[in-house]
Order: structure tokens, then C-alpha cells, then sequence
């Protein structure tokens, strides 16, 4: 089995408060109940591999004072990252994965 190990990532986010704002050359992601972040990975396998296991981690900048669930899906259509605005996301498909997270140590560049 072969590892690969993903760097090249496009992302940003988009919030519902600046609807019409694009995010995407910023160092951060920013993710709420107002705000969704998008990350594009370039497919580097042959067409019919089969991916085993997948990992993403996130890092919180801060503990939360509560549980928080985050729900991560995939984007069926493909979109253009660096002027993607909260009007113009694309819907996620399911199936939907949801992570709820209860402590977070703060993330190391905070």
C-alpha cells in the first residue's frame, strides 16, 4: 500500500454576514454556524485507485466553551476557489460526516 501525503490543498470560506466577500488568500479557515470552508484536493491517484482511509485534521484557535459539531461533506461541482463568496457556494453532497468536538487545546500559533 502506497501512502500519500496531501500539501497542495485550494482552499477558503465563506460567511453569510459579507455575502458577496471572498476569503480565499487568508492563513486561516474560519467555520460557525454562518460561516462554511471550502478545501479542493487535487485528485493525485490513477483513475479506479481505491482509497483505504482518508484523515483531515483541524486545529481550533481557541477551546470552545461548548461542544461544537462541524459537519464536513464533499462538493459535487467543482467551483473556483479564489472568488467563491457566500452567494455563489456550491452545495455539499451527502453523505455528511460530523465530527463534534467537546475540548480543543489552542492552537499552537494563537
Amino acid at each position: 500500500m502506497t501512502t500519500k501525503v496531501m500539501t497542495n490543498a485550494v482552499d477558503t470560506y465563506v460567511r453569510s454576514a459579507e455575502p458577496a466577500k471572498s476569503f480565499s488568500r487568508l492563513s486561516f479557515l474560519e467555520v460557525s454556524s454562518t460561516s462554511f470552508a471550502y478545501v479542493y484536493f487535487p485528485v493525485p491517484f490513477k483513475k479506479g485507485a481505491t482509497i483505504v482511509r482518508a484523515t483531515l485534521t483541524m486545529t481550533s484557535y481557541s477551546a470552545p466553551a461548548q461542544a461544537r459539531t462541524t459537519r464536513v461533506g464533499v462538493v459535487a461541482e467543482k467551483k473556483t476557489y479564489s472568488t467563491m463568496t457566500w452567494a455563489s457556494k456550491p452545495p455539499m453532497a451527502p453523505p455528511y460526516t460530523s465530527v463534534t468536538s467537546t475540548t480543543a487545546a489552542p492552537h499552537p500559533r494563537a
